[in-house]
């Protein structure tokens, strides 16, 4: 059974999807629904201090990534009590990956709402 849309029930269509901006050809539909999309930083936005990843734990849980339609991916990353923001700018020259302090949970969690709504970077 299809909609007004033509699509069946639970299947999006292109309208549907979020876009991303690119100069050379104008708005990409995204191809994942499923992770979020950092809004633009507000202004007067804090400043999220990044440091260098230094591996500081063996194996570390993502609990929840931005999507990876863009170039720079955040993901909200747990080990050992402590939690941290791990961020990956991809250019040309390759990935540069840094860290966000590690701090206790529910300090961390606070600051991943702040980023997704634009109110840290």
């Amino acid at each position: 059974m299809t909609n007004r849309k033509g699509t069946t029930p639970g299947e999006a269509d292109d309208n549907d999807r979020p876009r991303q901006e690119d100069e050379s050809r104008g708005p990409v539909p995204c191809t994942d629904n499923f992770f979020p999309h950092p809004k633009s930083p507000r202004e007067g936005h804090r400043r999220i201090d990044w440091y260098k990843s230094v591996g500081r734990s063996s194996s570390v849980r993502v609990r929840d990534h931005t999507c990876e339609c863009t170039p720079t991916i955040y993901e909200l990353c747990a080990a050992g009590g402590r939690a941290h923001i791990r961020r990956t700018e991809r250019t040309a020259q390759g990935e540069r990956v840094t860290e966000s302090p590690w701090l206790r949970t529910a300090l961390v969690t606070a600051l991943w709402r702040d980023l997704l709504e634009g109110d840290a970077r």
